[in-house]
């Protein structure tokens, strides 16, 4: 029963007659639900806090005869949990299962000013009693809670895998399995297109497993996805606006993109290579700086990869330019070490240029705004190597 809202979605004969099963002692032991109950899909407008940026998924069970007005919600979780974003990164931060009155939770996104639209499932009454009986198992004690992940287990997903697990009709569930000619990354664009500084950090720390193309049930881990494909499928009637609200995602854009400012940050330092008569210190300095900023980034990466849970950061590409290797610099530069250090920056800077090359053709997609980045640290490296201008010893 603990694994039951997290049933992949598919229907036979067979499948339902082992969930009729499982859940006949909740359906003997439960009031059920009236011929006029009515089973929705919740969704929820996006909010300017990072996690509800995205919006929000919850499904509620009205049935006015047996008075029952109750809104399940997958998304609830405690931000005071200790060490909270440390376990959120490691995929190690409990979500729960919650249940609250349906006016208690629309006067909450009142409150925020956000928008609600609801979606009535279009299922047999013999199906929402299972489903509405999944609900209150699900949130047992010993069943509400289970390990958050943003693109395969959060709010929105629950419930599409719920849902198509309790349904009968076979060609809604495979169109849904089709290719929804979008990957994990690209889905999340939208949100973040006013917040550029924000999709840049994104789009640093995913991997190229959120580069694959994902079906349309895939896509409904984001909740405006599942309200559009549960419609198409028929399982669902139409959004009907319940709340207006603001649309949070359509706030004003960021003054400063990435892009403009860091190739204004990199135009000066390819301007201190070539014109700028700094010493010898002050060039090492800023080299120091560059390749340990990367270095350290390289650690970050390289710590998510082992460390972390969430798949979608394994394997980052941006090894490729922040290698951690680069810290043996803050050792070789001071100290003089001419040889090792052409050697080794001879090598980085191929990496660097192979990794300019062939920025298109990788399998982890690369935001533009690292060409400014990637660029000043090859022509930095080249420079150690070959020397362009001859520097003073001396501090100025």
């Amino acid at each position: 029963m603990k694994n039951i809202i997290g049933l992949a979605g598919f229907y036979n004969p067979c499948g339902f007659i082992v969930i009729l099963l499982l859940f006949l002692p909740a359906l003997l032991s439960g009031k059920p639900l009236s011929e006029n109950a009515k089973i929705m899909i919740l969704t929820c407008g996006p909010e300017k806090p990072m996690y509800a940026m995205f919006g929000h998924t919850a499904i509620r069970v009205d049935d006015p005869q047996n008075h029952i007005d109750e809104v399940y919600n997958f998304g609830t979780f405690d931000s005071g949990t200790p060490n909270f974003y440390i376990k959120f990164l490691g995929g190690r931060l409990q979500y729960a299962l919650s249940v609250n009155n349906y006016q208690s939770f629309i006067r909450e996104y009142k409150n925020e000013k956000r928008w609600v639209k609801g979606q009535e499932l279009l299922l047999s009454k013999q199906f929402k009693e299972i489903l509405y009986d999944s609900l209150r198992e699900a949130y047992r004690p010993e069943n509400r809670y289970y390990r958050y992940d943003f693109f395969r287990d959060n709010c929105s997903s629950k419930i599409i895998n719920l849902v198509t697990s309790f349904t009968e009709n076979q060609s809604a569930i495979d169109s849904l399995n089709t290719s929804a000619n979008l990957t994990y990354r690209s889905a999340l664009r939208y949100y973040l297109q006013n917040r550029p500084w924000m999709l840049f950090g994104f789009n640093l720390l995913l991997g190229p497993f959120s580069d694959q193309e994902i079906s349309r049930k895939q896509s409904a881990f984001l909740p405006d996805y599942l309200m559009l494909e549960i419609e198409k499928t028929g399982l669902a009637s139409g959004p009907e606006l319940l709340l207006e609200g603001n649309d949070q995602a359509k706030r004003p854009g960021d003054i400063a993109s990435p892009m403009m400012l860091l190739w204004i940050i990199a135009l000066i330092f390819v301007v201190e290579v070539f014109w700028l008569k700094t010493s010898k210190s002050v060039s090492n300095g800023i080299d120091l700086f560059l390749f340990t900023l990367s270095a350290v980034l390289g650690l970050l990466f390289l710590i998510l990869w082992f460390w972390s849970d969430h798949v979608s950061l394994h394997v980052n590409l941006n090894l490729l330019w922040a290698n951690p290797l680069l810290l043996i610099l803050l050792w070789t530069i001071p100290a003089e070490k001419k040889r090792f250090n052409r050697i080794f920056l001879l090598l980085y800077a191929l990496l660097l240029f192979f990794f300019l090359i062939n920025f298109n053709k990788l399998p982890q997609k690369i935001p533009m705004e690292l060409m400014p980045i990637v660029t000043v640290l090859a022509l930095r490296a080249v420079n150690r190597v070959f020397q362009f201008r001859k520097m003073e010893s001396k501090i100025e």
